[in-house]
């Protein structure tokens, strides 16, 4: 005959934790629990008895499924599905210090977002660091429709051999009209769906480049900006890469 065992519990309060969790080296059960989000840590093997401390996050909202696994490298990793985006089915990845429950350092590397719902994953060990540059093309046509960019349609072609996000950003007469962003969480085509020109943006892009009149850059270039030019003389200046 067999029972069930007392599970595992909070050292606090002894109430039960059902953490995404790994096992540590010594054979002890580590791992993360969501709303609230609590990192936990077996005090000893085989006590079941859990301390918590709050999971560091950005403040982005995070819910089930998740996962939890340790590295070889001695670091935590988390994925989760970010509720705030839940019509995108985001998850967001994690890197953390397993002795505290804190974000590892860098910071900057250690809360990413990923464009697709991913439900669980594993530790395969360490690779090699990769030095190697995304091999990345750009294609757009010399000139540029007013009347499609306000139908949201943006010409822009971008390939890249690895991850990432592209933006695009219109302005007139030196102030912002327009933008739209990309993402890929593979190597591939971007799509760039939603390029939007929107209220008293809409009303600038007209007042400045009469609608179907096409736009060419005049060859002057301003940090990030390129300058852009009408057969009827209206200038403006874009982000770099929307005129080719």
């Amino acid at each position: 005959m067999t029972q069930d065992g007392p599970g595992l519990r909070r050292v606090r309060d002894g109430a039960p934790v059902r953490p995404a969790a790994d096992l540590t080296r010594q054979g002890a059960v580590v791992g993360v629990q969501l709303n609230p989000n609590l990192f936990l840590r077996e005090l000893a093997s085989g006590t079941t008895t859990m301390a918590e401390s709050p999971l560091e996050t950005d403040g982005t909202g995070l819910g089930e499924p998740v996962a939890f696994q340790l590295g070889a490298n001695g670091r935590g990793y988390v994925v989760a599905v970010v509720t705030d985006r839940l019509r995108d089915r985001q998850s967001a990845f994690l890197t953390v210090d397993p002795a505290t429950g804190r974000l590892a350092r860098p910071l900057g590397r250690s809360f990413q977002t990923f464009g697709r719902r991913i439900t669980t994953f594993a530790s395969l060990g360490s690779v090699p660091d990769d030095e190697r540059a995304p091999k990345v093309s750009v294609r757009v046509p010399k000139r540029v429709s007013a009347s499609a960019l306000l139908r949201r349609r943006v010409p822009l072609r971008v390939r890249s051999s690895e991850a990432g996000q592209i933006t695009v950003s219109l302005r007139v007469a030196g102030k912002s009209a327009g933008f739209g962003f990309a993402t890929r969480d593979t190597p591939g085509a971007f799509s760039l769906t939603n390029f939007e020109v929107s209220g008293r943006d809409r009303d600038r892009v007209r007042g400045s480049v009469r609608l179907g009149q096409p736009v060419r850059a005049t060859g002057r270039a301003r940090g990030g900006w390129r300058e852009i030019t009408t057969d009827t003389g209206e200038t403006g200046w874009v982000r770099r890469g929307v005129v080719g």
